[in-house]
């Protein structure tokens, strides 16, 4: 029999009210508003509802040269970074799940597929169809391509619907890994997304009534006016016939008229003050579009006062703020489809991702990091440098780097070594012995600068016929090289070239001396 459990009112209602955690209360449905009344959501752009028409008078903006050449900016801030496959940790399938999804993006035309993406900034979202064909028993996107945002809506569930001409007031479901679909700042109650084209209609058409209205100014007030007097009371038909010879001279600059009329050219200085308002609301109008493309406005154009360092330096920050917001975006489309392919193929096994390279510049900073602390003694293994430098394990070794030379000579402990070095010195003269005698004894202690210096004084100490003369020459070729070090090598030279002749001065006496007895 099971257990009765008793609760007082207090109990009860926490436990009703815990039940209504995991469920949803504000919903479409229930909320009472217009849009709860039909299937398919209404786009809430300010501008499409004002005008009365679709996403289709945006591409129109594109027309223009200012926001054609802010919108190449920002993309090809996405486009010109080097993409790459990271893959999934996990077993052997993983492995081949990433060299798969390489060889099939490495099919692509990548810069495009980005571009389509990117459209997402441009109308809010954007809908790319994939294509899958059957090859070599996997499923594999062979085409990935951008379809117009007009044929699409968003029912009450913020799903993407298919409006065809079966179905044009709901819209149909697409199936399952059919459409990718990037959103950019899309929410719950705007699924169609923050458009950036939106925020540059009224600026592009502002800028096209003004020049409209500068041109037609131009064109009236360009040139002087040229005034034809004619005497008073002269019948219509004499300043009609005067009139038609202005408009020639007009275009020719040269009229015939009659001894008793004249013709006065006025022109107006305060009209080009005039001319430059017009100007002044085009240079007002780009800088609109370009905060509204890129969020600044020094890389695209340069005012006439001009822009501090510190400025342009903030801008640049900013519009790469916006480059790195739209890689992510294409980041997730990408993993989005990776995802796909790998459900369909490999099932259940560690995803590939598709990321980005590190900025150069960042890369730079952290690679002269890594090399004064490797200078220090710091140690780095392969896993570092794939984590950090995006490099897989497999393309590269990490050897040890070779040190400064210490100068210390190599350890004799060989017999034989010992017999071939005293036969090396058997030709020398006392200065190359001495000299010899210097760079085996003193190089641990001496600085590395006389170590390099030892094999020319040996070549100069064969021509030079004492310690004076090759100071000298040394002097000559290394006139950099510090006279107190020159003059300390050359003191034990000497030394011990004194000391060797002495030796030798000694054996041969001793030798004499026996030969005598």
């Amino acid at each position: 029999m099971a257990k009765r459990i008793w609760l007082n009112e207090r109990q009860f209602m926490e436990v009703a009210d815990k039940r209504g955690l995991g469920k949803e209360l504000a919903t479409r449905e229930r909320a009472w508003n217009l849009t709860s009344w039909g299937l398919l959501l209404p786009d809430p752009d300010p501008v499409l509802r004002k005008k009365g028409q679709d996403i289709t008078i945006y591409r129109e903006l594109l027309v223009d040269a200012h926001v054609d050449s802010t919108v190449q900016s920002r993309q090809s801030g996405v486009t010109a970074h080097e993409w790459l496959i990271e893959e999934g940790e996990g077993s052997r399938p993983a492995r081949k799940a990433a060299e798969w999804i390489r060889e099939v993006f490495g099919e692509f035309a990548m810069q495009t597929l980005q571009n389509e993406i990117l459209e997402a900034v441009l109308f809010g979202y954007a809908p790319l169809e994939v294509i899958w064909e059957k090859l070599e028993g996997r499923w594999s996107p062979t085409r990935i391509m951008g379809k117009p945002q007009e044929w699409f809506a968003f029912d009450n569930e913020n799903r993407l619907r298919l409006l065809t001409r079966e179905n044009m007031v709901e819209g149909e479901l697409p199936p399952a890994y059919k459409f990718l679909l990037a959103q950019h700042r899309a929410s719950y109650q705007n699924p169609y997304g923050q458009r950036v084209l939106s925020r540059c209609f009224w600026p592009v058409a502002f800028k096209r009534g003004g020049i409209k209205f500068w041109v037609a100014f131009t064109e009236k007030y360009g040139s002087p006016w040229i005034i034809g007097k004619h005497p008073r009371g002269a019948p219509d038909s004499e300043r009609q016939d005067l009139l038609d010879r202005l408009e020639d001279m007009v275009q020719d600059a040269v009229a015939v008229i009659p001894d008793d009329s004249s013709v006065e050219i006025v022109s107006d200085a305060n009209r080009g003050a005039s001319a430059e308002l017009y100007e002044r609301l085009v240079e007002v109008m780009n800088a609109e579009i370009s905060k509204a493309v890129l969020g600044q406005t020094l890389t695209t154009e340069m005012s006439s006062k001009g822009g501090a360092y510190a400025a342009s330096q903030t801008h640049m920050e900013v519009r790469e703020d916006l480059v790195d917001a739209d890689k992510t975006l294409v980041a997730g489309v990408m993993n989005r489809l990776i995802d796909w392919a790998c459900a369909l193929n490999f099932g259940d096994v560690a995803r590939p991702v598709y990321k980005w390279y590190e900025e150069e510049a960042l890369q730079t900073e952290r690679a002269e990091r890594d090399k004064a602390l490797n200078e220090q003694g710091v140690r780095f293994g392969k896993k570092y440098y794939a984590r950090i430098y995006n490099i897989p394990e497999a393309e590269f070794e990490v050897a040890e780097p070779a040190g400064p030379p210490t100068g210390k000579p190599e350890k004799k402990t060989d017999t034989q070594d010992d017999a071939d070095f005293a036969a090396g010195r058997a030709g020398f003269t006392p200065e190359q012995q001495a000299i010899e005698d210097l760079s085996a004894t003193s190089a641990g202690a001496a600085d590395y600068l006389l170590q390099k210096v030892v094999e020319t004084l040996l070549r100069e100490a064969e021509s030079a016929e004492n310690l004076e003369e090759l100071a000298e020459r040394m002097l000559t070729m290394y006139p950099e090289l510090d006279v107190t070090e020159l003059a300390e090598l050359l003191a034990r030279a000497r030394f011990s070239a004194e000391s060797w002749g002495r030796l030798m001065a000694g054996a041969q006496a001793e030798g004499g001396a026996g030969g005598r007895a």
